[in-house]
């Protein structure tokens, strides 16, 4: 974002701060390097010179600085709103004596409106050219920062009595460091203000702003009102006209070649060593410097092969001071994954993008301007075997970058990267209802997982969960896409945003976390060091649970952010922010086996589901730069750890109504019942237990508020409900119950009809021997009342005593009677139909059984080997496979004098693993390749067979797109004897071919 100022204000506000100069002179570029002959043994110089390197503070023509001049009140308002970036944003004035043409309207206008002074203490009158007294300066410098009194914080000096504006604030001045007494222990309240003593106090407060991490404390943001931005290259760069990129038909191969139509003129002394410049288009925002490596003719077009050069080889000068909203329409995105949108924050997902490079944005109305969020419509984690989805919005809300580059002739002056926003998290995380695999395995139990996750001890795990299946501790990172910030010509900021999830999880859960705060994440490098800014203000999440089970999870949204140039990495910051805790819920005992709770703080079919849970939020943030690295500075550094545990809560009373069921949906001339039953609830163990007392005439009332087509008759504890066959769809009442005027419930009856059925999955295709479960829900005719939701008419009927399914053919598969499906053990593929009916209402789902063989569809058993054992054989054989091929590839650039790059190696692998598992070759390639000469681990089956323990191969599950397999391997005997690690491959079916898609050592933590 460019700024421009008329220049006769900058010149009239430095006349009246600084003192009487030739506006002629001081129209001058201030040099703010220089160092004034009258502080050069003054105490105070290292303050002096830091401000005048911030632009804040100048000197006089005749070089001197004159620290013991006085300060006025007006020239401090205007040096502190300066140095924290305030401006005006009223045009009516505040003080009787400052209109808008006055220097010190815009300095004396901000000033009121953050809070810094108050018209009304001074009698609506600043009289700026007052000067300023010490106390007044300390409580300006306290109500700049927001720190208002601090509980114990005393001023104890033997002049006390002489203050006589708020002691409060001048002794929270004095707690925090702001301001000092004088050696004698006093204060000395009224004495005026120098220009060294004020530069001195200035320059605390700048460093207070920064480096605290209470998140109430605005960060200073030093104003530059005259500074023009710019970005020179050197004389050796060939920058390449905007004409030219038109010739640009694609960037490929991780923007490492360059395909031009034909052979551009301006590139065509180009040779291998040089670097060009490419400039910023709407295609490419980012722009490139690139160095060649190879130019080649390629189909009658050119292909310009290059690497990233150094930032010294490119840049002569960079000096770049911009502060830039981020905004949907501002934000251009680059990379995208499967499933995930950017979107207004506004917006809703109208496609879904493949995972691309340089995506176009859905094209929005005026709703596009604004908040932006990355919206995950749905990801996919392979879990031990299983499938946990997320999708959820992480919406950015009030983002500003703000951007201080000061680079000259290969030395970094400056480096500021500061981003400020007040993001929403939303993450809901579903876990498959069963854990057991086609093979009848397990995957893990509450007695092993990890307990009280960054709580700090050991959490309490109700006792239903023991031995409760379970995920298994795991932990994934997600990229969810890469965003471009245009800043100024070829800078921008790089923001890549990723979902990182490390729990576990029970069988049926559905946890959905809302957590809002405001966060001020940077990183400021000057004269040799590195300060980091961490402020995070957490807001107490909200969650739902639905299903049975639990999660121990530290789960959230990562965020890294790069300034670069020309695509160049300067120097950036990255981390996450997220939930962490623990989540248990449950639906109550003793209602029999129909169980299906999907409702938070509703009964289903008389269930009443309760939740407890420890909840708290964290924030990690570290900065790394490697042009710091480079130049010799501290490279790396922690901005924010930090974490807020709020207090447990569960939605279950000490004592409950509970009735079956919570909401009555009826239908005209129908007759149905509720019961009602007394029950306690054990906030431990989620425990509700049937009360002894009995619900009687005389302990129980009701009240029937509504349609008057509906007629109540109760018997104890039981309540018959009759609606007239008169009674016209839509109608809602409400029944109010009371037991001993103490524990209420209060239950809908919806008068309406039975619209559809719903089946999920619809149609179903699964591997002989398999079980999948269906899900039905009822779904019900619209009533328009501002008490009935979309939810109240959907209902989760798949274990209901009123439905039915028939398998058509029990040779293929069979049904139960909660929608289990299991499939025969087939050796050629089959299908059928199964019919459910609920109501009056039938719905058929088609199903298609599979033969088991992950390579051709067959079992050909051959031989004497059964299916299964010929199945894990033709596993097996596909992973060594794999495995030669690579070792194949690897080894042989391991060996030559030059490797070759990574990308050029893709052809040659991809037949053999999917894109998930190349990335992972491809960081240990670029990370060490000299380990593909003794590759041991690199290749767990290979090492196996050829250890002698060959035989633990074991293939965990199989589906229609996923495998499961694992062997042991031996460790070495330099390394721990005996010992066995066990890997994990997971086999995943890409357009009919299966990949290795991913690896992974259960058990290979081991004690120091």
């Amino acid at each position: 974002m460019r700024r421009f100022r008329q220049s006769i204000a900058i010149i009239c506000t430095m006349f009246l701060l600084f003192g009487a100069m030739s506006p002629t002179i001081q129209a001058k570029a201030i040099d703010n390097n220089k160092t004034f002959k009258d502080i050069e043994n003054y105490w105070a110089k290292d303050s002096i010179e830091s401000l005048i390197e911030m632009g804040i503070i100048n000197g006089y023509e005749d070089g001197t600085f004159r620290p013991g001049n006085k300060v006025t009140r007006g020239q401090f308002i205007a040096l502190i709103t300066r140095l924290m970036g305030y401006k005006e944003e009223s045009a009516t004035p505040y003080f009787k004596d400052i209109n808008e043409k006055n220097w010190m309207f815009p300095y004396a206008q901000a000033a009121v409106e953050k809070g810094i002074v108050f018209p009304e203490e001074l009698g609506n009158s600043l009289k700026p050219n007052t000067p300023l007294s010490r106390e007044e300066m300390a409580i300006m410098m306290v109500r700049t920062l927001k720190l208002g009194k601090i509980e114990g914080a005393n001023v104890t000096f033997k002049d006390t009595n002489q203050i006589t504006v708020d002691k409060e604030l001048i002794a929270t001045a004095v707690h925090e460091g702001l301001i000092t007494g004088h050696e004698d222990h006093t204060f000395k309240p009224k004495d005026t203000t120098t220009r060294g003593q004020a530069a001195v106090i200035l320059y605390r407060l700048y460093q207070y702003s920064i480096h605290t991490d209470n998140p109430d404390v605005p960060t200073a943001a030093p104003a530059v009102e005259n500074h023009v931005d710019e970005i020179d290259v050197l004389d050796t760069v060939k920058e390449i006209s905007p004409k030219t990129m038109d010739l640009l038909t694609e960037v490929k191969d991780d923007d490492s070649t360059f395909v031009f139509s034909e052979m551009p003129e301006e590139l065509k002394n180009l040779k291998s060593g040089d670097i060009f410049t490419l400039p910023p288009s709407k295609k490419y925002p980012t722009g490139f410097a690139e160095k060649v490596v190879s130019i080649n003719s390629v189909d009658g077009k050119t292909e310009i092969k290059t690497v990233n050069p150094e930032l010294e080889e490119v840049f002569q000068t960079i000096d770049v001071k911009e502060t830039t909203e981020i905004q949907y329409d501002n934000i251009v995105p680059i990379e995208m994954a499967d499933g995930v949108e950017l979107l207004p924050a506004s917006g809703s997902e109208e496609t879904t993008n493949s995972a691309l490079r340089y995506v176009d944005k859905p094209q929005y109305s005026a709703q596009a301007e604004g908040d932006f969020k990355v919206a995950i419509k749905e990801l996919v984690f392979d879990i031990g075997g299983q499938k946990v989805k997320v999708n959820g919005d992480i919406v950015f809300k009030n983002a500003e970058l703000i951007t201080d580059v000061d680079y000259k002739l290969f030395k970094l002056k400056s480096l500021e990267a500061r981003f400020i926003s007040d993001p929403t998290l939303t993450v809901k995380l579903q876990v498959p209802k069963t854990i057991g695999s086609v093979e009848g395995n397990v995957k893990g139990s509450y007695t092993n997982v990890y307990k009280g996750i960054d709580f700090g001890g050991k959490a309490t795990v109700p006792a239903f969960m023991n031995k409760t299946d379970s995920t298994k501790p795991f932990e994934k990172r997600k990229s969810l896409g890469r965003l471009y910030v245009p800043v100024y010509g070829p800078i921008g900021g790089s923001l890549e945003v990723f979902l990182v999830l490390k729990a576990d999880l029970s069988l049926g859960v559905e946890v959905k976390v809302v957590e809002n705060m405001d966060m001020e994440i940077g990183v400021i490098a000057k004269k040799g060091s590195v300060d980091g800014i961490g402020k995070v203000k957490f807001t107490e999440p909200t969650f739902t649970i639905k299903g049975e089970g639990g999660i121990q999870a530290k789960a959230g949204a990562g965020l890294g952010i790069k300034v670069a140039i020309y695509k160049l990495d300067v120097g950036g910051f990255e981390g996450e922010t997220g939930l962490k805790g623990e989540i248990y819920g449950r639906a109550a005992t003793g209602y029999g086996e129909s169980a299906n709770p999907d409702e938070t703080e509703k009964s289903w079919q008389g269930i009443k589901f309760c939740y407890r849970a420890g909840i708290g939020t964290y924030v990690e943030f570290n900065a790394t730069f490697d042009i710091l690295k480079k130049l010799g500075l501290k490279a790396s550094l922690n901005l924010v750890d930090k974490s807020k545990t709020f207090a447990e809560a569960t939605n279950c009373k000490d004592s409950m109504l509970i009735p079956d069921p919570s909401i009555v949906i009826v239908a005209p001339g129908e007759n149905t019942s509720l019961n009602l039953d007394l029950y306690y609830f054990d906030k431990l163990n989620l425990d509700l237990t049937k009360a002894t007392d009995t619900l009687s005439d005389d302990n129980l009332t009701f009240d029937l508020n509504g349609d008057k087509e509906i007629s109540i008759k109760k018997s104890k504890n039981k309540f018959d409900i009759k609606v007239d066959p008169a009674a016209k769809g839509g109608e809602v009442a409400e029944l109010k119950l009371a037991y001993k005027d103490e524990v209420t419930e209060t239950v809908k009856i919806i008068v309406t009809t039975l619209k559809e059925i719903k089946v999920d999955p619809s149609p179903v295709e699964m591997l002989s021997k398999a079980q999948t479960s269906l899900s039905v829900q009822a779904i019900f005719e619209d009533v328009h009342h501002q008490d009935v939701t979309k939810e109240d008419l959907t209902q989760d009927i798949t274990a209901s005593p009123q439905i039915s399914y028939v398998s058509k053919d029990s040779s293929v598969v069979t049904v139960d009677s909660k929608g289990v499906i299991t499939a025969k053990d087939i050796n050629s593929e089959k299908s059928t139909e199964i019919e459910i009916s609920y109501k009056g209402k039938k719905v058929t789902v088609p199903v298609k059984v599979k033969a088991i063989d992950p390579t051709s569809g067959n079992t050909g058993s051959g031989g004497g080997a059964s299916p299964v054992e010929n199945r894990n054989e033709q596993i097996k054989e596909l992973i060594l496979k794999a495995e030669e091929k690579a070792n194949e590839v690897f080894k042989a650039e391991a060996e030559a004098e030059t490797s070759a790059e990574f990308d050029s190696l893709i052809p040659m692998l991809q037949d053999r693993y999917s894109e998930n598992y190349l990335a992972f070759w491809k960081k240990i390639y670029r990370g060490n390749i000299k380990w593909f000469l003794d590759p041991h681990l690199l290749y767990p089956l290979t090492e196996a067979i050829a250890q002698g323990t060959g035989a633990t191969f074991e293939v965990k599950s199989v589906t229609t797109d996923t495998i499961k397999a694992s062997v042991k391997v031996p460790l070495r005997e330099n390394e721990i004897p005996n010992d066995k690690f066990e890997y994990e491959y997971t086999l995943k079916k890409v357009e009919n071919n299966w990949l290795l898609d991913e690896i992974s050592c259960n058990n290979c933590e081991r004690p120091e």
